[in-house]
């Protein structure tokens, strides 16, 4: 140990140290960060700075600085991608040299034709193991979901020379704006505070922020609530009420296509795929989701986003504008010899139900809301409750006051039927919901049932409720989230939704 330290004390006293701070990918016209320091015991002045491969360097002055106190060199590049070099002597002895590996990569400032519906899509990975008896094992691949994003860019015919020869042959990584994601901001000084939440701009190392006159590339250095410190590489004149869009590291798909619509007139319709390495995406707050215990007792691994038997519920219902369909899907193996009889085996009883739902948003923050649900369920992986897309339940008298019973008309259901509902949604004319697991469905004889459920109701009038509607366990049906964008507030997303429990006969 004392030889270990000796010859530390050897390495580290009156020697000089540098490190690289910036990121090894930057925007072009960026600057390479290098932070010198040393360990003498008197302050240190910069005798010469030589530098390999770059345009320049910043912060090369005669400032004397002491040990242990950092002092900033700015090292621009002249290449897209190069090895840069930089060399630092002290005045009076002490010398270091450096070599990064930098790439420096465009960003494509262009605007987009938001009149085409920009789409954004979220991918996650599942493998699904699936049984004879059509049970499922799913087994989540990917924490975090790689996302691609396609635009449509309307050009006339001096900028399509430009967007040609500068984008599409470009080979290498670019930064990508999120146009889908803008969202307007205040800005003073370095500080920058936006009107509403985003997700992607909370996680993104770089904004673009542009006025009605011109645009600006900036770094977000710290964040707090809805305000961003920024640091700006020029002097900027951007109006204080501008727009903030999130940059991220992207590449072009292989292939891209254009229409060319006049002689002076192009259209190129652009996808870029941005892995799921460059997505930091915040943490999901569990408590604005409803969620009700299951019945089924759950074994999975406790974790920050489920609750050890319980089982969160789609917050949203299908916009009905949109006619829904669905699909009955029978597990039987079958034996055809080609002539004679066929063989048939029920690898269970009844049929698989899928339902094809469109989720319509009015609101980015609707859309972020079942966008951060799909991360908890880990897209394709874990069950849910969803509701019905018809009214299961009509309900004929009253809710008393601390009840825990609903008088219903004869839904022709059996509780201990694989088909029956294993929880209820009340919807009232207050916007509100109430979600319960039904314990048991008990026949009247008068052409009524009685729905008892697990907790209290509260006193509810028979005018106050819009709607009962049964809730049936379910997974997404695939990995993949394609919303389409009408304007930046408005966005719809199609998603097929599996029925865990399949559907059988009923009495008559």
């Amino acid at each position: 140990m004392n030889n270990i330290a000796r010859d530390f004390s050897n390495i580290y006293q009156n020697n000089v140290f540098i490190d690289v701070v910036s990121d090894s990918v930057l925007p072009e016209g960026w600057p390479v960060e290098y932070a010198v320091w040393h360990s003498f015991d008197s302050g240190k002045q910069i005798e010469s700075v030589e530098v390999l491969g770059a345009g320049g360097v910043e912060g090369n002055d005669s400032e004397e600085f002491k040990a242990s106190k950092l002092k900033l060199l700015r090292v621009f590049q002249s290449q897209k991608k190069e090895t840069a070099g930089l060399t630092v002597q002290l005045l009076g002895g002490g010398i270091i040299s450096i070599v990064s590996e930098v790439h420096v990569v465009p960003v494509i400032y262009e605007k987009i034709d938001m009149s085409e519906r920009p789409q954004i899509q979220l991918q996650y990975m599942t493998e699904i193991i699936d049984t004879f008896n059509g049970s499922e094992q799913r087994v989540s691949l990917r924490d975090k979901p790689r996302l691609s994003a396609v635009y449509q860019y309307s050009l006339v015919d001096a900028d399509r020379y430009i967007f040609e020869n500068r984008y599409m042959s470009h080979n290498g990584k670019v930064l990508l704006p999120l146009w889908p994601f803008q969202i307007p901001c205040k800005i003073e000084g370095n500080v920058a505070t936006l009107l509403t939440n985003n997700n992607y701009l909370k996680c993104a190392d770089y904004w673009l922020l542009f006025d009605s006159n011109e645009y600006s590339i900036a770094k977000v250095e710290s964040r707090a609530s809805l305000a961003a410190s920024l640091f700006f590489l020029a002097e900027k004149t951007l109006e204080k009420d501008s727009i903030a869009v999130p940059l991220f590291l992207a590449s072009f798909s292989n292939e891209n296509n254009s229409t060319t619509l006049s002689n002076c007139y192009e259209t190129h319709s652009v996808s870029f795929n941005i892995d799921e390495l460059s997505l930091n995406l915040p943490e999901i707050d569990i408590e604005t989701l409803e969620s009700i215990p299951d019945f089924i007792e759950y074994d999975a691994e406790y974790n920050e986003y489920y609750t050890q038997n319980e089982k969160f519920i789609l917050p949203f219902s299908p916009d009905r504008s949109v006619d829904i369909s669905t699909k009955y899907a029978r597990l039987v193996e079958q034996f055809d010899p080609g002539m004679g009889l066929r063989h048939e085996h029920e690898r269970t009883n009844g049929a698989v139900r899928t339902f094809n739902f469109t989720f319509r948003f009015f609101s980015e923050t609707d859309r972020q809301t079942f966008d951060d649900f799909a991360r908890m369920v880990q897209g394709a992986q874990r069950e849910f409750y969803c509701e019905s897309p018809s009214y299961g339940f009509d309900i004929v008298s009253d809710i008393l006051d601390a009840s825990k019973t609903i008088t219903v008309k004869d839904t022709k259901a059996v509780f201990n039927s694989s088909t029956a509902a294993t929880a209820i949604a009340i919807s009232l004319y207050t916007n509100e919901k109430l979600y319960r697991k039904i314990d048991s469905i008990f026949d009247n004889g008068d052409g009524t049932q009685t729905i008892t459920v697990n907790q209290e109701l509260p006193a509810t009038a028979l005018e106050q409720i819009v709607c009962a509607t049964p809730l049936f366990l379910s997974r997404f049906e695939a990995d993949d989230f394609l919303y389409n964008f009408d304007t930046t507030e408005i966005s719809t997303i199609t998603k097929t939704i599996k029925q865990i429990i399949h559907a059988e006969h009923v009495r008559y």
